[in-house]
């Protein structure tokens, strides 16, 4: 550890090194703002060739950092919020998770140094400044889209009242992501009132009902039989159209099974439907577009939404669908395996989650990361990446189907002349039984992190190390070492990443 630490001093000379101001010098953990009144991110890159584009870099990895942790908030935030309105309102509150991961903020600013080396970079910006700039655009937003209903309400043509009310559907996607981003910047949740609506609710819950009384219209005045999967993806691309979607070339993501972030058989085997459906429509965009999206068992039907937004995050088309299971074939499987324990496990993750550890950690595998909703059929590779903002040693846990949780790597170290790089994780993982929701979790340390205690057991004929306390537990030691008095200059970062394994999809 001592040589380490000596290679690490090597790497900046120290000269240059004292003159960087001392959110550089901590890698963004001691900022010159107080945490309750901004929000920041803390980026770096090597000067590898022309100043400029370093510069770029090291701001762009600065304003990742910074959104990340409002998506995380957001995220969890949803696990309080669904308890609080008592679930209602679940397909709303899912699709706020699912548009926020695409966020694009505005009006951020940031701090830049430089030493010999490298380009450092903190983007921030001020919670209540932001959050009143989005409160009024709610007000705003909120007349707009209540003029949109009126006339969808008025008119006597059905074609012409579809046409409204699916466009006002993009609008409460926007709306309900705006309220949560208010509740993650400044901790507060607003008021109907607040946002000019004279009613006793919280404006998530006014936005939330209204959207669905507006999706049941919807379904109402498009009433067609659905009798097979293939209806339903034809009924999807249709309402996208009328909402004035230019398809270009789209990438469907595996739909994810009620309020969870993970998939199931049915949520790939649906997309991949939907994505032939897509495939088949007239081109008329040249812009890369995703679908991403949801759905619920309700009684003996399905219910579906979509959210279609282009790469950089514009929303461009909403979709809700409710057929009956009955036209699902019997070998799909409908429910994920394994899924209370693994709805379980997402809110023991989600509740407490390691915000600002002072190290951004990222991870995805050959087919994406979360915002993909990754699912591996049996026998496909799995291939690891990472990035980190600054040097790091990366813990590995694998939470597999069954519950345990296997200490894949104690300390995989990435060092600073890899830092904001993707790294290969050296080592493949195979998709093989059993099948279900499984997950890796990440923990980032800024110096070497204690072994967590660990048993030898045998797993499908092969060795592992089990780590052998429940993972509430193993979870809370790791994020409590951030409050350690003995650790007070460590300084970590975390994420997860779900990853749903299933037998191979017939054709």
């Amino acid at each position: 550890m001592r040589r380490l630490a000596l290679l690490l001093l090597l790497a900046f000379p120290l000269s240059s090194f004292a003159q960087l101001p001392e959110w550089a010098q901590s890698y963004g953990s001691n900022i010159p703002f107080s945490r309750s009144t901004h929000l920041t991110g803390f980026g770096m890159a090597m000067l590898a060739g022309a100043e400029s584009v370093a510069l770029e870099n090291a701001k762009a990895q600065a304003a990742s950092d910074l959104i990340k942790k409002i998506q995380v908030t957001v995220s969890s935030d949803m696990v309080s919020i669904s308890q609080e309105i008592d679930g209602k309102f679940s397909s709303s509150l899912t699709s706020v998770v699912q548009s926020v991961s695409a966020l694009q903020l505005e009006g951020i600013e940031y701090l830049t140094a430089k030493d010999d080396k490298n380009f450092y970079a903190l983007a921030f910006i001020k919670r209540a400044e932001l959050g009143d700039a989005y409160t009024q655009r709610i007000k705003a937003g909120l007349v707009r889209l209540q003029a949109t209903l009126s006339q969808a309400e008025d008119t006597s043509n059905p074609t012409a009242a579809v046409e409204k009310y699916l466009a006002t559907l993009l609008r409460f996607s926007e709306l309900l992501e705006w309220v949560a981003l208010v509740r993650a910047l400044t901790g507060k949740s607003l008021s109907s009132d607040e946002i000019g609506v004279p009613v006793r609710s919280s404006a998530m819950e006014f936005l939330a009902y209204r959207e669905q009384e507006t999706r049941t219209k919807v379904n109402t005045l498009l009433q067609k039989p659905i009798a097979s999967l293939d209806d339903a993806a034809a009924n999807a691309v249709q309402q996208l159209q009328l909402q004035g979607m230019a398809i270009g070339t789209i990438q469907v993501l595996d739909l994810t099974y009620q309020d969870s972030d993970f998939s199931s058989v049915f949520g790939a085997f649906f997309a991949r439907k939907l994505d032939a459906q897509l495939s088949s429509a007239p081109k008329r965009s040249p812009e890369s577009q995703v679908v991403r999206g949801s759905y619920w068992e309700r009684g003996n039907a399905i219910e579906l939404v979509l959210l279609a937004q282009k790469t950089n995050g514009e929303k461009i088309g909403s979709v809700s669908l409710t057929f009956p299971k009955t036209i699902v074939p019997k070998d799909i499987e409908i429910k994920p395996r394994n899924f209370e324990q693994a709805l379980k496990d997402q809110k023991v993750i989600a509740e407490g989650a390691l915000v600002e550890g002072g190290i951004s950690v990222e991870v995805w595998t050959n087919k994406g990361r979360n915002l993909e909703h990754v699912a591996f059929q049996e026998g496909e590779k799995v291939e690891l990446y990472f990035r980190v903002n600054q040097p790091a040693f990366l813990r590995l846990t694998y939470l597999l189907s069954t519950g345990q949780q296997v200490l894949l790597e104690e300390k995989f170290y990435i060092g600073i002349d890899r830092v904001n790089q993707v790294v290969k994780y050296p080592s493949e993982l195979v998709c093989s039984p059993p099948f279900g929701v499984e997950r890796l979790i990440v923990t980032a340390f800024s110096s070497e992190p204690p072994k967590p205690s660990v048993k030898v057991e045998k797993i499908s004929g092969e060795e592992y190390e089990v780590i052998a306390e429940p993972l509430a537990q193993s979870l809370t030691k790791t994020r409590g070492l951030k409050k350690s008095a003995s650790a007070k200059d460590l300084k970590l970062g975390e994420t997860a990443l779900t990853i749903t394994t299933m037998p191979k999809l017939r054709q």
